[in-house]
Protein backbone atom coordinates (compact mmCIF):
# COMPACT_ATOMS: atom_id res chain seq x y z
CA UNK A 1 0.00 0.00 0.00
CA UNK A 2 1.04 3.77 -0.96
CA UNK A 3 1.11 6.05 1.59
CA UNK A 4 0.30 9.63 0.15
CA UNK A 5 -0.30 13.25 0.74
CA UNK A 6 -3.74 13.97 -0.46
CA UNK A 7 -2.58 17.27 -1.18
CA UNK A 8 0.05 16.47 -3.18
CA UNK A 9 -1.71 14.50 -5.41
CA UNK A 10 -2.26 15.92 -8.84
CA UNK A 11 -5.33 17.63 -9.51
CA UNK A 12 -7.64 15.56 -12.18
CA UNK A 13 -5.62 12.28 -12.43
CA UNK A 14 -9.25 10.45 -12.08
CA UNK A 15 -7.51 7.34 -14.09
CA UNK A 16 -4.56 7.11 -12.31
CA UNK A 17 -6.86 6.96 -9.13
CA UNK A 18 -8.84 4.64 -10.30
CA UNK A 19 -5.77 2.07 -11.72
CA UNK A 20 -5.55 -0.23 -9.09
CA UNK A 21 -9.50 -0.99 -9.69
CA UNK A 22 -8.89 -1.58 -13.18
CA UNK A 23 -6.03 -3.78 -12.34
CA UNK A 24 -8.80 -6.03 -10.23
CA UNK A 25 -11.70 -5.95 -12.91
CA UNK A 26 -9.60 -7.45 -15.30
CA UNK A 27 -9.11 -9.98 -13.46
CA UNK A 28 -10.70 -13.29 -14.79
CA UNK A 29 -12.46 -13.97 -11.18
CA UNK A 30 -14.38 -10.44 -11.74
CA UNK A 31 -15.73 -11.71 -15.25
CA UNK A 32 -16.30 -15.03 -14.08
CA UNK A 33 -18.96 -13.27 -11.32
CA UNK A 34 -20.80 -11.58 -13.79
CA UNK A 35 -21.03 -13.86 -16.23
CA UNK A 36 -21.96 -15.61 -13.18
CA UNK A 37 -25.04 -13.35 -12.35
CA UNK A 38 -25.88 -12.95 -15.78
CA UNK A 39 -24.93 -9.62 -16.91
CA UNK A 40 -24.78 -9.13 -20.48
CA UNK A 41 -21.80 -6.90 -21.24
CA UNK A 42 -22.71 -3.41 -22.70
CA UNK A 43 -19.43 -3.24 -24.12
CA UNK A 44 -19.22 -4.04 -28.09
CA UNK A 45 -22.48 -1.57 -28.42
CA UNK A 46 -20.86 1.20 -25.82
CA UNK A 47 -17.44 1.28 -28.25
CA UNK A 48 -19.40 1.26 -31.33
CA UNK A 49 -21.50 3.79 -30.13
CA UNK A 50 -18.40 6.08 -29.09
CA UNK A 51 -16.56 5.41 -32.47
CA UNK A 52 -19.38 6.55 -34.53
CA UNK A 53 -19.79 9.74 -31.67
CA UNK A 54 -16.24 10.76 -32.14
CA UNK A 55 -15.91 9.82 -36.14
CA UNK A 56 -19.27 11.39 -36.79
CA UNK A 57 -21.04 14.25 -36.74
CA UNK A 58 -24.39 13.22 -37.94
CA UNK A 59 -27.17 13.98 -35.07
CA UNK A 60 -28.69 10.50 -35.62
CA UNK A 61 -25.52 8.20 -35.17
CA UNK A 62 -23.68 10.32 -32.09
CA UNK A 63 -27.11 11.23 -30.27
CA UNK A 64 -26.02 14.70 -29.42
CA UNK A 65 -25.35 15.77 -26.19
CA UNK A 66 -28.90 17.51 -25.56
CA UNK A 67 -30.80 14.32 -26.09
CA UNK A 68 -28.34 12.83 -24.10
CA UNK A 69 -29.28 15.03 -21.31
CA UNK A 70 -25.69 16.45 -21.01
CA UNK A 71 -26.17 20.39 -22.28
CA UNK A 72 -23.18 21.25 -24.78
CA UNK A 73 -20.60 23.18 -22.68
CA UNK A 74 -20.23 27.25 -23.27
CA UNK A 75 -19.75 27.31 -27.51
CA UNK A 76 -19.75 23.95 -27.96
CA UNK A 77 -22.40 22.33 -30.44
CA UNK A 78 -23.52 18.50 -31.37
CA UNK A 79 -20.16 18.76 -33.93
CA UNK A 80 -17.40 18.81 -31.43
CA UNK A 81 -16.69 14.99 -31.48
CA UNK A 82 -15.42 15.61 -27.20
CA UNK A 83 -19.00 16.45 -26.34
CA UNK A 84 -20.67 13.86 -28.44
CA UNK A 85 -18.56 11.08 -26.48
CA UNK A 86 -19.47 12.81 -23.27
CA UNK A 87 -22.75 12.48 -24.11
CA UNK A 88 -22.99 8.28 -25.26
CA UNK A 89 -20.56 8.16 -21.71
CA UNK A 90 -23.69 9.51 -20.28
CA UNK A 91 -26.46 7.72 -21.59
CA UNK A 92 -24.42 4.47 -20.86
CA UNK A 93 -23.97 5.76 -17.39
CA UNK A 94 -27.04 6.47 -16.67
CA UNK A 95 -28.39 3.23 -18.10
CA UNK A 96 -26.14 1.42 -16.04
CA UNK A 97 -27.81 2.44 -12.87
CA UNK A 98 -31.22 2.44 -14.11
CA UNK A 99 -30.90 -1.31 -14.71
CA UNK A 100 -29.06 -2.01 -11.49
CA UNK A 101 -31.88 -0.50 -9.51
CA UNK A 102 -34.83 -1.52 -11.26
CA UNK A 103 -34.02 -4.99 -11.02
CA UNK A 104 -32.72 -4.74 -7.93
CA UNK A 105 -29.61 -6.32 -8.83
CA UNK A 106 -26.36 -7.10 -6.96
CA UNK A 107 -24.27 -4.32 -6.21
CA UNK A 108 -21.27 -6.49 -7.17
CA UNK A 109 -22.38 -6.70 -10.80
CA UNK A 110 -22.90 -2.63 -11.22
CA UNK A 111 -19.12 -2.27 -9.12
CA UNK A 112 -17.40 -4.98 -11.48
CA UNK A 113 -19.68 -3.96 -14.76
CA UNK A 114 -19.02 -0.10 -14.00
CA UNK A 115 -15.30 -0.68 -13.50
CA UNK A 116 -14.90 -2.42 -16.83
CA UNK A 117 -16.79 -0.28 -19.04
CA UNK A 118 -14.83 3.09 -17.06
CA UNK A 119 -11.57 0.78 -18.29
CA UNK A 120 -12.86 0.40 -21.85
CA UNK A 121 -13.74 3.99 -22.28
CA UNK A 122 -10.48 5.37 -20.85
CA UNK A 123 -8.83 2.99 -23.18
CA UNK A 124 -10.59 4.07 -26.21
CA UNK A 125 -10.61 7.87 -25.45
CA UNK A 126 -6.85 7.75 -25.27
CA UNK A 127 -6.48 5.03 -28.43
CA UNK A 128 -7.99 8.44 -29.98
CA UNK A 129 -5.17 10.53 -28.78
CA UNK A 130 -8.11 13.21 -26.48
CA UNK A 131 -6.25 15.34 -23.93
CA UNK A 132 -6.15 14.04 -20.83
CA UNK A 133 -8.31 16.17 -19.22
CA UNK A 134 -11.02 15.38 -21.47
CA UNK A 135 -10.43 11.98 -21.01
CA UNK A 136 -10.44 13.02 -16.92
CA UNK A 137 -13.74 14.52 -17.29
CA UNK A 138 -15.18 11.62 -19.30
CA UNK A 139 -14.56 9.15 -16.66
CA UNK A 140 -15.80 11.62 -14.14
CA UNK A 141 -19.28 12.09 -16.02
CA UNK A 142 -19.62 8.29 -16.58
CA UNK A 143 -18.59 7.53 -12.65
CA UNK A 144 -21.53 10.23 -11.10
CA UNK A 145 -23.92 9.22 -12.86
CA UNK A 146 -23.29 5.13 -12.61
CA UNK A 147 -23.70 5.82 -8.72
CA UNK A 148 -26.39 8.64 -8.32
CA UNK A 149 -24.35 10.93 -7.28
CA UNK A 150 -25.37 13.53 -10.04
CA UNK A 151 -26.49 16.95 -10.17
CA UNK A 152 -30.19 17.84 -10.15
CA UNK A 153 -29.93 20.31 -12.70
CA UNK A 154 -27.19 20.53 -15.54
CA UNK A 155 -24.94 23.49 -15.37
CA UNK A 156 -22.56 25.57 -17.63
CA UNK A 157 -19.43 23.96 -15.86
CA UNK A 158 -20.48 20.35 -17.83
CA UNK A 159 -20.99 19.06 -14.33
CA UNK A 160 -23.21 15.25 -15.31
CA UNK A 161 -26.73 16.08 -15.24
CA UNK A 162 -29.52 14.06 -13.45
CA UNK A 163 -31.05 11.69 -14.48
CA UNK A 164 -33.67 12.64 -17.30
CA UNK A 165 -36.42 9.72 -16.45
CA UNK A 166 -36.16 10.46 -12.86
CA UNK A 167 -39.15 11.29 -11.38
CA UNK A 168 -39.90 14.43 -9.22
CA UNK A 169 -41.80 14.23 -6.00
CA UNK A 170 -44.92 16.17 -5.73
CA UNK A 171 -44.83 18.92 -3.32
CA UNK A 172 -46.46 17.01 -0.35
CA UNK A 173 -43.75 13.85 -0.93
CA UNK A 174 -41.09 13.59 1.50
CA UNK A 175 -37.38 12.49 0.40
CA UNK A 176 -35.42 9.57 2.41
CA UNK A 177 -31.90 9.39 0.91
CA UNK A 178 -29.86 6.72 1.21
CA UNK A 179 -25.90 6.06 0.91
CA UNK A 180 -23.95 3.33 0.26
CA UNK A 181 -20.73 2.31 -0.22
CA UNK A 182 -18.46 -0.11 -2.85
CA UNK A 183 -17.41 -3.36 -1.86
CA UNK A 184 -13.67 -3.07 -0.30
CA UNK A 185 -11.41 -5.03 1.05
CA UNK A 186 -10.66 -6.59 -2.81
CA UNK A 187 -6.73 -8.71 -2.96
CA UNK A 188 -5.95 -10.27 -6.32
CA UNK A 189 -4.22 -13.07 -4.21
CA UNK A 190 -7.39 -13.48 -2.58
CA UNK A 191 -9.68 -14.71 -5.27
CA UNK A 192 -12.47 -15.03 -2.46
CA UNK A 193 -12.55 -11.41 -2.02
CA UNK A 194 -13.53 -10.80 -5.09
CA UNK A 195 -17.19 -11.59 -3.84
CA UNK A 196 -17.20 -9.24 -0.69
CA UNK A 197 -20.36 -7.75 -0.89
CA UNK A 198 -21.47 -4.58 0.77
CA UNK A 199 -25.12 -4.72 2.63
CA UNK A 200 -24.87 -0.60 2.16
CA UNK A 201 -24.87 -0.68 -1.29
CA UNK A 202 -27.31 -3.78 -1.77
CA UNK A 203 -29.88 -1.82 0.58
CA UNK A 204 -29.10 0.77 -1.78
CA UNK A 205 -30.19 -0.92 -5.04
CA UNK A 206 -33.14 -2.62 -3.32
CA UNK A 207 -34.75 0.57 -2.14
CA UNK A 208 -33.89 3.54 -4.77
CA UNK A 209 -37.11 5.16 -5.71
CA UNK A 210 -39.76 3.08 -3.97
CA UNK A 211 -42.83 4.78 -2.34
CA UNK A 212 -43.18 3.94 1.52
CA UNK A 213 -45.28 4.68 4.46
CA UNK A 214 -44.02 5.82 7.36
CA UNK A 215 -44.50 4.17 10.96
CA UNK A 216 -46.63 7.67 11.34
CA UNK A 217 -48.71 7.34 8.34
CA UNK A 218 -47.27 9.36 6.33
CA UNK A 219 -45.90 8.48 2.47
CA UNK A 220 -42.07 8.78 1.54
CA UNK A 221 -40.05 8.23 -1.52
CA UNK A 222 -36.53 6.80 -1.24
CA UNK A 223 -33.22 8.24 -3.20
CA UNK A 224 -30.37 6.22 -3.17
CA UNK A 225 -26.46 6.74 -3.81
CA UNK A 226 -23.11 4.54 -3.57
CA UNK A 227 -19.96 6.05 -2.98
CA UNK A 228 -16.94 4.76 -4.11
CA UNK A 229 -14.03 3.44 -1.27
CA UNK A 230 -11.63 5.89 -2.25
CA UNK A 231 -10.21 8.96 -0.23
CA UNK A 232 -9.15 11.43 -2.48
CA UNK A 233 -13.05 11.74 -3.49
CA UNK A 234 -13.92 12.77 -0.42
CA UNK A 235 -10.56 15.06 -0.22
CA UNK A 236 -12.33 16.75 -3.44
CA UNK A 237 -15.44 17.63 -1.69
CA UNK A 238 -17.54 15.03 -3.68
CA UNK A 239 -19.48 14.63 -0.27
CA UNK A 240 -20.37 18.17 -0.18
CA UNK A 241 -21.61 18.21 -3.80
CA UNK A 242 -24.08 15.46 -3.70
CA UNK A 243 -25.46 17.80 -0.78
CA UNK A 244 -25.55 20.63 -2.61
CA UNK A 245 -26.47 18.97 -6.29
CA UNK A 246 -28.86 16.05 -4.81
CA UNK A 247 -30.33 16.73 -1.78
CA UNK A 248 -30.47 20.45 -1.48
CA UNK A 249 -31.58 20.46 -5.20
CA UNK A 250 -34.36 18.17 -4.98
CA UNK A 251 -37.78 17.41 -3.00
CA UNK A 252 -37.95 17.94 0.66
CA UNK A 253 -35.58 15.58 1.89
CA UNK A 254 -36.15 15.03 5.80
CA UNK A 255 -33.95 12.35 6.17
CA UNK A 256 -30.77 11.40 5.26
CA UNK A 257 -29.13 7.77 6.34
CA UNK A 258 -25.54 7.56 5.18
CA UNK A 259 -24.68 3.40 6.03
CA UNK A 260 -21.90 0.88 6.03
CA UNK A 261 -21.10 -2.07 7.01
CA UNK A 262 -19.90 -2.33 10.32
CA UNK A 263 -17.51 -4.88 12.45
CA UNK A 264 -20.14 -6.35 15.18
CA UNK A 265 -21.27 -9.47 12.92
CA UNK A 266 -24.66 -9.19 14.95
CA UNK A 267 -25.24 -6.03 15.85
CA UNK A 268 -26.54 -2.63 14.01
CA UNK A 269 -24.71 0.46 14.85
CA UNK A 270 -26.28 3.95 15.39
CA UNK A 271 -22.91 6.06 15.41
CA UNK A 272 -23.70 9.11 17.98
CA UNK A 273 -20.86 10.95 17.74
CA UNK A 274 -18.41 10.91 14.43
CA UNK A 275 -15.09 12.05 14.73
CA UNK A 276 -13.24 14.48 13.12
CA UNK A 277 -10.48 12.17 11.55
CA UNK A 278 -8.73 9.52 9.29
CA UNK A 279 -6.96 6.30 10.57
CA UNK A 280 -4.45 4.29 8.43
CA UNK A 281 -6.55 2.00 6.37
CA UNK A 282 -6.02 1.37 2.79
CA UNK A 283 -8.71 2.67 0.47
CA UNK A 284 -9.68 0.95 -2.92
CA UNK A 285 -6.97 3.06 -4.76
CA UNK A 286 -4.30 1.58 -2.38
CA UNK A 287 -4.02 5.16 -0.53
CA UNK A 288 -3.30 5.90 3.46
CA UNK A 289 -4.92 8.87 4.56
CA UNK A 290 -4.19 9.15 7.84
CA UNK A 291 -3.84 9.10 10.63
CA UNK A 292 -5.20 13.15 10.35
CA UNK A 293 -8.02 15.10 10.50
CA UNK A 294 -10.93 15.39 8.18
CA UNK A 295 -11.51 19.06 7.72
CA UNK A 296 -8.95 21.83 9.44
CA UNK A 297 -10.08 23.45 12.98
CA UNK A 298 -9.14 26.50 11.80
CA UNK A 299 -11.47 28.45 9.18
CA UNK A 300 -12.02 26.65 5.98
CA UNK A 301 -13.17 28.57 2.74
CA UNK A 302 -14.93 27.66 -0.37
CA UNK A 303 -16.13 24.35 0.74
CA UNK A 304 -19.75 26.00 1.65
CA UNK A 305 -20.78 28.83 -0.88
CA UNK A 306 -17.16 30.09 -0.45
CA UNK A 307 -17.45 32.28 2.57
CA UNK A 308 -15.07 32.02 5.56
CA UNK A 309 -16.76 29.19 8.24
CA UNK A 310 -15.74 28.46 11.90
CA UNK A 311 -13.28 25.97 12.07
CA UNK A 312 -14.59 22.32 12.32
CA UNK A 313 -15.01 20.53 15.70
CA UNK A 314 -13.50 17.53 16.91
CA UNK A 315 -17.33 15.62 16.61
CA UNK A 316 -20.39 16.30 15.88
CA UNK A 317 -23.68 14.11 16.95
CA UNK A 318 -26.05 12.92 14.53
CA UNK A 319 -29.75 14.26 14.38
CA UNK A 320 -32.17 11.81 15.23
CA UNK A 321 -34.51 12.59 17.96
CA UNK A 322 -35.01 10.19 20.90
CA UNK A 323 -38.07 8.70 20.05
CA UNK A 324 -36.91 8.03 16.09
CA UNK A 325 -34.01 6.57 17.97
CA UNK A 326 -36.04 4.01 19.98
CA UNK A 327 -38.66 3.45 17.31
CA UNK A 328 -35.44 2.24 15.43
CA UNK A 329 -34.22 -0.15 17.97
CA UNK A 330 -37.90 -1.66 19.01
CA UNK A 331 -38.93 -3.07 15.70
CA UNK A 332 -41.35 -5.68 15.89
CA UNK A 333 -39.93 -9.11 15.92
CA UNK A 334 -40.24 -10.61 12.57
CA UNK A 335 -38.52 -8.14 10.93
CA UNK A 336 -35.69 -7.39 14.09
CA UNK A 337 -33.21 -9.93 13.04
CA UNK A 338 -30.55 -8.52 14.88
CA UNK A 339 -30.01 -5.97 17.75
CA UNK A 340 -29.25 -2.12 17.32
CA UNK A 341 -26.74 -0.29 19.46
CA UNK A 342 -26.76 3.22 20.47
CA UNK A 343 -23.15 3.66 19.76
CA UNK A 344 -21.50 5.82 21.44
CA UNK A 345 -17.58 4.63 22.12
CA UNK A 346 -15.01 7.31 20.66
CA UNK A 347 -11.42 7.81 21.39
CA UNK A 348 -9.46 11.54 21.39
CA UNK A 349 -6.65 13.23 22.75
CA UNK A 350 -6.85 16.52 25.08
CA UNK A 351 -3.50 18.65 25.44
CA UNK A 352 -3.38 20.57 28.31
CA UNK A 353 0.02 20.25 30.54
CA UNK A 354 0.04 17.08 29.40
CA UNK A 355 -1.23 15.33 26.25
CA UNK A 356 -3.80 12.67 27.72
CA UNK A 357 -5.67 10.10 25.28
CA UNK A 358 -9.11 9.09 26.49
CA UNK A 359 -11.42 6.38 25.71
CA UNK A 360 -14.52 6.30 26.78
CA UNK A 361 -18.93 6.13 26.41
CA UNK A 362 -19.58 10.13 25.96
CA UNK A 363 -23.13 10.72 27.31
CA UNK A 364 -23.17 14.00 25.65
CA UNK A 365 -21.73 16.07 22.98
CA UNK A 366 -20.81 18.82 25.50
CA UNK A 367 -18.12 15.81 27.17
CA UNK A 368 -16.70 16.10 24.07
CA UNK A 369 -16.91 19.81 22.41
CA UNK A 370 -16.59 21.37 26.08
CA UNK A 371 -13.26 19.02 27.31
CA UNK A 372 -11.14 22.02 26.11
CA UNK A 373 -7.97 21.40 23.07
CA UNK A 374 -9.65 18.40 22.11
CA UNK A 375 -8.83 16.08 19.08
CA UNK A 376 -10.60 13.32 17.70
CA UNK A 377 -8.77 10.17 17.05
CA UNK A 378 -11.72 7.76 16.58
CA UNK A 379 -15.68 8.35 16.34
CA UNK A 380 -18.27 5.99 17.59
CA UNK A 381 -18.16 4.65 13.74
CA UNK A 382 -14.44 4.56 14.17
CA UNK A 383 -11.76 6.31 11.56
CA UNK A 384 -12.63 5.07 7.91
CA UNK A 385 -14.72 6.47 5.13
CA UNK A 386 -17.92 5.25 6.97
CA UNK A 387 -17.15 7.66 9.73
CA UNK A 388 -15.60 10.33 7.44
CA UNK A 389 -18.85 10.75 5.22
CA UNK A 390 -20.96 10.97 8.36
CA UNK A 391 -18.86 13.46 9.95
CA UNK A 392 -18.86 15.34 6.58
CA UNK A 393 -22.65 15.59 6.47
CA UNK A 394 -23.73 16.37 9.84
CA UNK A 395 -21.06 18.94 9.66
CA UNK A 396 -22.21 20.39 5.97
CA UNK A 397 -25.59 20.13 7.27
CA UNK A 398 -24.67 22.35 10.09
CA UNK A 399 -23.43 25.02 8.39
CA UNK A 400 -26.09 25.35 5.55
CA UNK A 401 -28.45 25.91 8.30
CA UNK A 402 -26.66 28.53 9.96
CA UNK A 403 -25.40 30.66 7.10
CA UNK A 404 -29.23 30.22 6.07
CA UNK A 405 -30.95 33.06 8.01
CA UNK A 406 -33.50 30.35 9.45
CA UNK A 407 -34.71 29.97 6.10
CA UNK A 408 -33.86 26.35 5.33
CA UNK A 409 -35.19 23.05 7.64
CA UNK A 410 -32.27 20.71 8.05
CA UNK A 411 -32.64 17.22 6.88
CA UNK A 412 -32.03 14.67 10.18
CA UNK A 413 -29.43 12.76 9.31
CA UNK A 414 -27.44 9.61 11.07
CA UNK A 415 -25.49 7.08 9.91
CA UNK A 416 -26.04 2.95 10.07
CA UNK A 417 -23.34 0.73 10.77
CA UNK A 418 -24.93 -2.62 9.59
CA UNK A 419 -23.86 -5.95 10.88
CA UNK A 420 -20.52 -7.20 8.95
CA UNK A 421 -20.34 -9.96 6.49
CA UNK A 422 -18.14 -12.71 7.06
CA UNK A 423 -15.38 -12.39 3.72
CA UNK A 424 -16.90 -13.55 0.72
CA UNK A 425 -15.87 -16.95 -1.67
CA UNK A 426 -17.94 -18.32 -4.15
CA UNK A 427 -19.18 -21.64 -2.12
CA UNK A 428 -20.52 -19.24 0.96
CA UNK A 429 -22.03 -16.76 -1.14
CA UNK A 430 -25.58 -18.14 -1.09
CA UNK A 431 -25.07 -17.77 2.64
CA UNK A 432 -23.78 -14.04 2.31
CA UNK A 433 -26.69 -13.31 0.37
CA UNK A 434 -29.47 -14.90 2.81
CA UNK A 435 -27.74 -12.94 6.19
CA UNK A 436 -27.12 -9.87 3.58
CA UNK A 437 -30.85 -9.77 2.43
CA UNK A 438 -32.26 -9.98 6.48
CA UNK A 439 -29.95 -6.81 6.89
CA UNK A 440 -31.31 -5.34 3.92
CA UNK A 441 -34.82 -5.63 5.27
CA UNK A 442 -34.22 -4.64 8.79
CA UNK A 443 -32.65 -1.60 7.31
CA UNK A 444 -36.32 -0.67 5.33
CA UNK A 445 -38.00 -1.57 8.82
CA UNK A 446 -35.63 0.88 10.71
CA UNK A 447 -36.26 3.29 7.91
CA UNK A 448 -40.00 3.42 8.08
CA UNK A 449 -39.76 3.12 11.95
CA UNK A 450 -38.36 6.76 11.83
CA UNK A 451 -40.50 7.67 9.20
Amino acid sequence: MVREDLKDRRAGDFRNRLRREFEFARSPFAGDLLSRAGYVSPLPEFLQRLESALDSPDESAAHDTKAAGFPPRGERSRNNPVDRGLAVAAEFARALWRRSWQKRRDDLELYWARLRMLDALANFLESRELLSLDVDRALRVFDSLSRNLVAADATSSGDPPSDPDRRQASPREKIVWLTGFDPYGLDPARPESFWNTNPSGAAVLAMHDRRMVGASGRGFRVQGAIFPVRFDDFTEGRVEKFLSDQVYAGADCELLFTISMGGSPEAFHIDRFPGNCRGDHPDNAGVIAGPASILPARDVVGLYGGDKIGGAPAFVEHSLASRQLKAMRDLPEAKAHFRVRDHRAVVFEKSGKAVEVCECEAADLSELTGAGNVRALRGAGGDYLSNEITFRVLWGLARRERFSSGSLTRPISAHIHTPRLSGGSEKAYAQTLAKRNRIVEQIEAMIVAAM
